[in-house]
């Protein structure tokens, strides 16, 4: 991602996998891994995305496990990206 928020490759695969990786560095700056996420929410520009996203997505949960996801299309995304991700994690060091 440069700078001003856009990506060198548009495609929704390269985007995806963009977020994901900064996601991964902010958790693992957290000490989290996406071991710990409990839900995720994707808002996407259009829902033909869907699939494209979510072959990339899948690569970045090893264990086969997924969180909980809500997923919502049809939106303006900042910067003009196909797609935007947000997490909730458990701190793996709480006793919740």
């Amino acid at each position: 991602m440069k700078v001003d928020g856009t990506f060198e490759d548009g495609s929704t695969t390269a985007q995806t996998r963009q977020v994901m990786q900064n996601l991964k560095k902010t958790l693992g700056d957290l000490g989290c891994t996406f071991d710990d996420v409990v839900k995720v929410t994707v808002y996407l520009r259009s829902m033909e995305d869907y699939q494209e996203m979510n072959a990339a997505y899948r690569t970045f949960f090893s264990s086969g496990e997924f969180p909980a996801r809500e997923c919502v299309g049809g939106l303006e995304i900042a910067f003009g990206s196909d797609l935007e991700i947000s997490v909730i994690a458990q701190d793996p060091l709480s006793n919740v």
